[in-house]
């Protein structure tokens, strides 16, 4: 079996790590998870980055 934690926004700064240890923590007793795999695809950061605001730009002339 094969368990997949997709992330919504406000992610940025952790890593698949973080997420698939704080996420499997509400999940119960870690034994009970050892034969399932986990994957965390981690893509925070470059989400963030995708959708903040582009800088101002200044009017010229």
């Amino acid at each position: 079996m094969r368990l997949v934690f997709l992330h919504g926004i406000n992610q940025q700064g952790k890593s698949a790590e973080i997420i698939r240890r704080e996420w499997t923590g509400f999940l119960g007793n870690p034994g009970d998870l050892a034969s399932i795999e986990i994957a965390a695809p981690f893509y925070g950061d470059v989400l963030a980055s995708a959708t903040e605001p582009e800088p101002s730009r200044t009017r010229q002339g």
